[in-house]
């Protein structure tokens, strides 16, 4: 098989430079996700693509730091296999000028009622692709539908509930960087992601949390804190026989280095609210790289709420 190579090119040997380039793409890949669940385009997305980019993403990360790691690897090699994903992304020109001043607030993929982003930019000072003042819009994250973000905060992704009641199923992936994921129905917590804590807790009520929703300022101050998976931690458990065990549902599995939550609810759950939120979060200096993908078995009744 004949491997790619680049030549004259500059800016692949600075891996910071890549790094920015990964970004753009996995904003684009976003927000192509966004409008096939808004659209119902029922378009596939690639998720290798972007797994692999985020896994590309954090070995750059670690050699921009460590020239020595992964020393049997140049930057130019790993160029070259970042290219084939990123050549022809039309969303280049809009990443240049995108505002970099950030604040450290919540992210949501809803457009609000108070100014705020999509899947990828956490800010009350600047301004992205789409955001408003006036309006309110819930879209639920359908069947087989993937978020990605890559970016630093808070992002809390809705998923609209069934009437008949049901399980909302939720594979989640964090790469080099701890991210937190959670099933929040009504303001109350309900299932939480873990190295060695359970689907249903106990839960992490330092970060991310109402009414401070305080963001970890660095890795190592949720070192200590369960709930913040990354395989920096070691192997990341995918529940796959818990889940199984506790809903009796088949045919679904997180693949490796993802993990697999849920949430099994009520008729009377929906009366209470109709929606749950999948809230993810994030560490503020080095910015996280999660993707998450909901899982439907042939019973799971769905609903788009727009």
């Amino acid at each position: 098989m004949i491997n790619p190579r680049l030549s004259c090119c500059k800016e692949c040997a600075d891996a910071l430079a890549l790094v920015k380039e990964i970004d753009c793409k996995l904003y684009e890949l976003s927000l192509d996700a966004y409008n096939n669940i808004i659209f119902a385009l029922n378009l596939k997305m690639n998720q290798q693509a972007v797994l692999d980019l985020l896994n590309y993403k954090r070995i750059l990360l670690y050699k921009s730091r460590n020239e020595n790691y992964a020393c049997n690897y140049s930057v130019n090699m790993i160029a070259s296999k970042i290219k084939k994903y990123i050549v022809g992304c039309r969303m280049n020109c809009l990443c240049d000028n995108l505002e970099k001043t950030t604040t450290t607030t919540s992210t949501t993929i809803i457009p609000t009622t108070t100014t705020t982003s999509t899947l990828i930019t956490t800010t009350t000072t600047s301004t992205t692709l789409i955001t408003t003042t006036t309006t309110t819009t819930t879209i639920s994250l359908a069947c087989d539908a993937t978020a990605a973000n890559s970016g630093v905060g808070i992002v809390s992704v809705p998923i609209s509930l069934a009437s008949t009641g049901g399980t909302v199923i939720i594979s989640v992936y964090s790469a080099i960087v701890p991210d937190k994921f959670e099933i929040v129905h009504n303001g109350i917590k309900k299932a939480t992601s873990g190295m060695t804590v359970v689907n249903a807790g106990p839960f992490d009520n330092v970060y991310g949390t109402p009414p401070g929703n305080a963001i970890p300022p660095s890795d190592a101050s949720v070192a200590s804190i369960d709930q913040f998976i990354t395989p920096n931690k070691g192997a990341i458990p995918n529940r796959n026989a818990t889940f199984l065990a506790e809903t009796g549902i088949t045919g679904i599995t997180a693949p490796v280095d993802q993990q697999l939550i849920w949430w099994t609810y009520t008729p009377s759950d929906f009366i209470v609210s109709p929606q749950v939120l999948i809230k993810i979060t994030g560490v503020t200096a080095t910015g996280s790289s999660w993707l998450i993908t909901r899982k439907c078995s042939a019973t799971t009744t769905t609903t788009t709420t727009t």
